[in-house]
């Protein structure tokens, strides 16, 4: 049996969707658990029509108040029924035989303790293109979540975990704090070893809201600094310091002026020497910055990285002349072009994770740029 777990809050718009998805399963062998975090719209009333009318599967109702995702998870897991735990958002919906492959896939990992999952691709309700890139493997490949960027497997996915699993390891909860990136926990098993069997086949319809946890941008993070830290912490224990959310330069970066650094040490579990260490290394990024002139700088890529550059060079009294974005049009609060059409600059940062193929070479292209350097190297 799947549980398959809902997060919401004010979705009773979306959520319909869902359980329209639920209902024309090949595969009625689920419960459903909705938790709502206090919703203040119709979400109670719309649930409480659809468990005294539905006869082929269960439906749980939760109620919570502003606790977070990550609370609602763990509180789902202790009523869970089912040996798979399916985390589905909200917004989003599945494939008619989503239960069906989950509970095929998930058989073939059950009873061996290496696994703690499988996962399956996400697509786009719209175009079903896949999230991320195409795998590179035909069916299936077994690996940690440390190791699956190696294969292919970028972007968001739906995986299934073994509920057992999931009440031995709880997600960390902070008082105050309601936020907490699910990674802490994922990357958390991955360290422990366990494996996801990740399957070349998507089973889930997507769509990324505006008002959603994926477009709230970095201040969700800023405003927990006990589960940002925590996951910073855990992610340089674990060797895979590989991104801007995971750098204590930011994370002093944005607390610095709201928190002592008595509360940044307890939050990044710092020593005083490690803490001491960091803050001489921003204040020489920062001077470098201030040292560097005359020298004009524009930012390729505005989104999250791109505003924690932009962040970094307000902080150095140093402007960004302008950015590089596909999205030009809808940037207001500076001065915005695309990539076909923009002024001559000294450097250009890419302030991407993973910019898109070719990208450096049409922006040398140009012949408008002295130098191009990408965030890792900025930040070394």
């Amino acid at each position: 049996m799947i549980t398959v777990f809902t997060p919401a809050y004010n979705r009773a718009y979306t959520l319909p969707r869902l359980y329209g998805s639920l209902t024309r399963q090949t595969d009625n062998d689920f419960e459903w658990i909705i938790a709502d975090d206090g919703s203040c719209d119709n979400t109670f009333d719309l649930v409480k029509n659809w468990q005294e009318n539905e006869k082929r599967f269960d439906i749980t109702y939760l109620r919570t108040k502003n606790g977070g995702k990550h609370r609602q998870i763990n509180r789902a897991v202790g009523l869970a029924k089912g040996d798979g735990f399916f985390i589905v958002d909200s917004d989003d919906d599945v494939k008619d035989d989503a239960i069906e492959s989950a509970k095929k896939g998930f058989s073939s990992i059950a009873d061996d303790p290496e696994f703690a999952g499988v996962s399956f691709l996400r697509s786009y309700r719209n175009t079903n293109k896949i999230v991320g890139q195409k795998p590179l493997f035909a069916e299936y490949v077994d690996c940690t979540n440390f190791e699956r960027n190696k294969y292919g497997l970028e972007g968001d996915k739906a995986e299934i975990y073994k509920t057992e699993l999931l009440k031995q390891y709880p997600f960390p909860e902070y008082d105050k704090e309601n936020f907490l990136t699910e990674g802490v926990l994922w990357d958390k098993l991955a360290y422990e070893g366990y494996k996801i069997r990740w399957f070349n086949r998507a089973i889930y319809h997507c769509e990324y809201l505006d008002d959603g946890l994926t477009h709230s941008g970095l201040e969700i993070f800023v405003n927990n600094p006990k589960g940002w830290g925590r996951f910073i912490h855990d992610e340089i224990q674990y060797g895979v310091n590989n991104s801007l959310m995971v750098s204590p330069l930011v994370f002093y970066l944005y607390e610095k002026d709201r928190l002592s650094d008595e509360k940044m040490k307890e939050c990044l579990c710092f020593k005083g020497e490690e803490f001491t260490e960091m803050k001489s290394t921003f204040s020489a990024l920062r001077e470098r910055i201030i040292s560097s002139g005359d020298k004009t700088f524009a930012i390729a890529g505005y989104g999250r990285y791109g505003k924690i550059i932009k962040k970094l060079f307000d902080d150095a009294g140093k402007d960004i002349a302008f950015v590089i974005d596909k999205n030009y049009e809808k940037i207001t609060d500076m001065k915005a072009y695309p990539i076909e059409d923009f002024p001559n600059v000294d450097m250009v940062i890419i302030a991407m994770k993973n910019p898109p193929k070719g990208y450096w070479r049409k922006i040398q292209g140009t012949g408008k740029v002295k130098e191009i350097v990408g965030i890792e190297q900025l930040l070394k």
